[in-house]
């Protein structure tokens, strides 16, 4: 219950080293009378290190990027043990995108490879964290980024017509292209016109 009872129970302090500490115990005991006696004697203590475990978490800001768009990562990771240094290394599951400054910092920018399809792009993006030291640890954390897929535009670009100048009642090759900011579609229907003129 307390410090001076006969036969106390000591608690020792968290060792969060990587070492057994040692801790000196001193007791002091002193006789009442007429002539006080007090003598004291010592005897020491070992405290193991605590469990030596790693944890980290990952997190991204926003979550849902436009096509191409950036997003701030952030990766926090808790050491039982205190004097480690941590590195950390990120990916994004072959997703194509990049980060800056690069994938080894903790808090790095990701940008999003462009999303050419018709729905969104669920991207994982994992940080592993590993702590150095006589013991080293790794562990890893996932967030999920949301790419929406690009503006959706369409295009038609007409090809000059081979040949262009023809005699009365002659044909002519003509020819389109079209480009679809999506390039998974297909084009389902052309339809040229002459305006009335009168040709096929």
């Amino acid at each position: 219950p307390s410090a001076n009872v006969q036969n106390p129970t000591y608690t020792a302090p968290a060792n969060t080293g990587d070492t057994d500490t040692s801790i000196t115990l001193t007791v002091t005991a002193t006789c009442d009378g007429s002539e006080p006696i007090t003598d004291s004697d010592s005897l020491a203590l070992t405290v193991n290190p605590v469990a030596h475990s790693l944890s980290v978490v990952a997190s991204a800001s926003p979550e849902t990027v436009a096509s191409g768009g950036s997003s701030d990562l952030s990766a926090t990771a808790v050491d039982s043990r205190s004097g480690h240094a941590v590195s950390y290394l990120w990916e994004d599951g072959g997703a194509g995108g990049t980060f800056s400054p690069s994938a080894d910092v903790q808090a790095p920018t990701y940008t999003a490879a462009e999303n050419l399809t018709d729905s969104d792009v669920s991207v994982t993006l994992t940080v592993t964290a590993t702590c150095d030291g006589p013991s080293p640890l790794s562990t890893s954390d996932s967030t999920t980024l949301t790419v929406n897929p690009v503006a959706h535009t369409f295009s038609v670009t007409q090809e000059a017509p081979d040949p262009a100048t023809v005699a009365s009642g002659g044909a002519s090759a003509l020819g389109a292209n079209a480009t679809d900011s999506r390039p998974g579609h297909s084009v389902d229907t052309w339809n040229w016109d002459d305006g009335g003129a009168g040709g096929s």
